[in-house]
């Protein structure tokens, strides 16, 4: 039978330290591609769409994409151990 990998052991074989760097760093990625990605929608809808309402959707669209995607760019900065006041 063939095995199956588990996040634990990923984790062992990474070790305990390296894996919380790794999500941050994917997290940050993320988070730029969705801030790109809104961008792109934004500029899509006002380029090709002409009804106002589905421009409208889309630009929205576009914008909560661009909001995910800096929240997961600040939630992958973490706070200095002495700036946490």
């Amino acid at each position: 039978m063939a095995e199956t990998i588990k996040l634990c052991d990923i984790a062992d074989a990474l070790g305990r330290a390296a894996l919380p760097w790794q999500i941050r760093k994917s997290m940050k990625l993320a988070g730029f591609l969705l801030l790109l990605a809104g961008w792109v929608i934004v500029v899509a809808a006002v380029i090709l769409l002409i009804p106002a309402n589905a421009r409208t959707i889309f630009v929205i669209a576009g914008v909560a994409v661009e909001i995910v995607g800096l929240t997961l760019v600040i939630r992958s900065n973490p706070l200095a151990v002495g700036e946490k006041d």
